[in-house]
């Protein structure tokens, strides 16, 4: 393989950011979506990745998922109805608050160095103590109205998180049980507010419980050139304020591992991160529905003012594609 396209987690506001960076990819770079061998999605990223492997492009990926107008997307359409839980009562809130918590352990403890297995809750058990503060209705008929069931042909790989193992799960690398909306669903399932989704014993919650990207992914993929786009991240030559650096810190300690792992394995790695400005248009609500475009206005600009530039990375990343 070439080339890897890996998408990282960020919520709704994740999905205009990377919609903002591949446009700018398409018109710098002059990257397709059949020039990438390899996308590699995230939560967010899974979302943005199953429409560019539906054959859409950049482009259409706007319009398809943020809408041409303010709330009529895929983005604004599954927002959360987090209150409608509290209409069943207090048995209903104390049944969804045990199942949710037990979710909200499972997916704690899977940041562990060692991953403690525990048996699958029985199903009637799970009815009993449904977890999540939201349903995902709306985005389940969305996704699968938007992209079928049957997975792409060209390979697209979604990280989810196994409750039961701890361990991670990569949908999408194997033949795999789950149709395709349902996929882009389980990496999507944020613990706490979304129930996991089930495949078989496993209950599958969002990969970016583990990490935002799962880099380390591209390297067993034999690719030359992997461009990552981070929206949690954050440029260290543009930085935004330290109270903003220090929330996103975590994930970019995990990240620089992952990128170390996909470099030892002959890869050059371009990352595409916000800057100062684009942090604060992206602000601390990562599941907002307003001012999306204007999120993708700035990753667009902020995206082509990196790629201009001639560091060795993006001028590796450029050869690497043209051999």
């Amino acid at each position: 393989m070439k080339l890897a396209l890996v998408l990282a987690g960020g919520g709704t506001v994740g999905i205009a950011y990377h919609t903002g960076v591949l446009l700018a990819l398409r018109d710098e770079l002059g990257l397709s979506a059949d020039d990438v061998d390899l996308v590699v999605g995230t939560s967010a990223g899974s979302v943005v990745g199953a429409y560019l492997r539906s054959g859409m492009e950049p482009d259409e990926v706007v319009a398809q998922v943020l809408g041409t107008e303010h709330g009529s997307g895929a983005a604004a359409d599954p927002l959360p109805r987090v209150l409608d839980w509290m209409r069943g009562g207090p048995g209903a809130w104390a049944r969804r608050g045990l199942g949710t918590a037990w979710v909200a352990g499972r997916a704690l403890s899977s940041r562990w160095p060692v991953a403690f297995p525990v048996p699958a809750p029985p199903t009637a058990l799970r009815r009993s103590f449904p977890a999540g503060l939201a349903a995902m209705a709306q985005s389940k008929e969305r996704l699968r109205r938007d992209l079928g069931c049957s997975w792409p042909s060209r390979p697209l790989w979604l990280t989810t998180v196994d409750l039961v193992s701890g361990r991670r799960v990569v949908l999408g690398r194997h033949p795999c049980r789950l149709s395709l909306p349902d996929a882009v669903r389980a990496s999507c399932a944020i613990p706490v507010l979304f129930p996991p989704v089930r495949m078989g014993r496993r209950l599958l919650v969002d990969g970016g419980v583990r990490s935002m990207a799962h880099l380390d992914l591209v390297a067993e993929a034999g690719v030359r050139a992997v461009i990552a786009s981070l929206p949690l991240s954050y440029d260290p030559k543009a930085p935004p304020p330290r109270t903003q650096a220090l929330v996103r810190r975590p994930g970019s300690r995990t990240l620089a591992r992952e990128v170390a792992v996909a470099r030892q394995a002959g890869a050059s790695v371009l990352l595409i991160r916000p800057d100062a400005e684009v942090v604060r248009i992206q602000g601390s609500n990562m599941l907002r529905v307003d001012d999306l475009h204007r999120v993708v206005d700035v990753a667009y600009r902020s995206t082509r003012r990196r790629l201009a530039g001639r560091d060795r990375f993006v001028v590796d990343v450029r050869r690497r594609m043209a051999a």
